[in-house]
């Protein structure tokens, strides 16, 4: 190990994620893992680089589960930011003739090489393969280096990444409270300055720049959406005037120092309906009970179904039976480096949560509790970032700064 410069975390901390990778790879029967993604890279290498915004540079971390064998970073020569990692064995690559017009990439070699040099050219490497954690580097390249080192079974490593990063440090913790305490205090400045006539897009432009005056580092996903566009989650804010009487819905949140805040607030432009307000209160009190439930040990199933048990009681079993034969069945996800990460708040998810994991909950129901839902009118739920502890929870995204009441405006 070596002294990085202007690192993220102290130096025992990455020792301890790849003494934790190291047991996840002997459970899983990995003799390593090769990192290559952004995420995976920052929290295992303490490499920090925006540049994998351009998909032609590659990045390649190499983890041997032996701890005899030292890791290895690899790049192409020129990024100083390679200093930021902990990582001694540093290992630079030639840059390829015609850069950005040539295809190749001799990452890929090198990398094969060190393979060799670990004595692991017929060992079970791991590598990201899964849907929620992608390998950065082309189809023909992963091909390449599966032909260099044909005696090598690569599978995938996501599950053994996972297991590590779900359950955060002291440091990442204090990280993803303050961008839930900024993103809270964003959405209420900005609902709190919201008038008739104003768009989606101004009402999200006020709220990002709240955050990034309050402390955050950057804005990744936040959006939202009003009125008749009340099912189109997840899409872009758009240039809709909200009216008098238009329930507006939040989701999303900020970052800070690369750690992410989901939730979900909603707000009455003026009184709103008797019938809007009821089916918030459902909505309410299924986020209530269920996150009642969230403490270390606590199976994820018995979280969802407490969140069905509430629409269910409401006279929405239908809904809930619909939910089930569409395979809806979760309510959330753990949250981090990346907006949804593992463990899932999935029905069949049998793995009891640990202490220190931080999840985002958010069960719903429809207007009318309508199915299939993308035929609702209406949608309405709302979502907490919560830390896990050994005795229950810490609600990150604090009702003292922005409650559960539906604010009217």
């Amino acid at each position: 190990m070596t002294d990085a410069e202007y690192p993220e975390f102290d130096k025992p901390e990455y020792l301890e994620r790849y003494r934790r990778l190291r047991l996840a790879m002997a459970d899983d029967g990995l003799d390593a893992i090769v990192v290559t993604n952004e995420l995976n890279n920052r929290y295992f290498a303490g490499f920090l680089g925006k540049v994998f915004a351009l998909d032609n540079y590659y990045f390649f971390t190499f983890l041997p589960r032996d701890e005899f064998l030292e890791p290895t970073f690899l790049c192409a020569k020129g990024f100083p930011i390679s200093a930021t990692s902990w990582i001694a064995d540093k290992r630079f690559w030639n840059w390829p003739e015609d850069l950005y017009a040539n295809k190749q990439s001799p990452g890929v070699p090198a990398l094969a090489e060190v393979i060799h040099e670990k004595g692991l050219a017929k060992g079970m490497i791991g590598i990201e393969m899964a849907n929620d954690m992608h390998p950065h580097m082309g189809v023909a390249h992963i091909q390449e280096l599966y032909d260099a080192v044909p005696g090598v079974s690569f599978v995938d490593g996501s599950d053994a990444i996972m297991r590590v990063r779900s359950v955060k440090s002291a440091g990442e913790v204090e990280r993803l409270r303050r961008a839930a305490q900024v993103s809270a205090q964003g959405v209420r400045f900005g609902f709190e300055s919201l008038r008739p006539g104003m768009t989606e897009m101004k009402l999200t432009q006020i709220m990002s720049a709240r955050m990034l005056e309050l402390g955050a580092t950057d804005i990744r996903f936040l959006v939202n959406y009003a009125g008749p566009r009340g099912m189109w989650a997840d899409a872009m804010p758009s240039y809709y005037e909200i009216q008098k009487g238009d329930l507006v819905q939040f989701d999303g949140g900020c970052i800070v120092d690369g750690y992410c805040c989901d939730f979900k607030r909603m707000c009455s432009l003026g009184p709103p309906s008797a019938k809007d307000q009821e089916y918030y209160d459902i909505a309410r009190e299924a986020i209530e009970a269920s996150t009642e439930l969230l403490r270390a040990g606590t199976l994820p199933t018995d979280v969802v179904k407490a969140a069905f048990d509430v629409n269910r009681k409401h006279g929405y079993g239908d809904f809930v039976d619909w939910c089930h034969r569409g395979g809806w069945e979760a309510i959330g996800h753990g949250v981090g480096l990346d907006l949804h990460e593992r463990p899932g708040l999935a029905m069949h998810n049998h793995e009891p949560l640990e202490a220190n994991m931080v999840v985002s909950i958010e069960p719903f129901i429809t207007l009318d509790g309508v199915f299939p839902f993308w035929d609702a009118k209406g949608k309405f739920g709302l979502e907490d970032s919560v830390l896990i502890t050994e005795d229950g929870h810490e609600v990150l995204t604090r009702e003292s700064i922005i409650s559960h009441d539906l604010m009217v405006v």
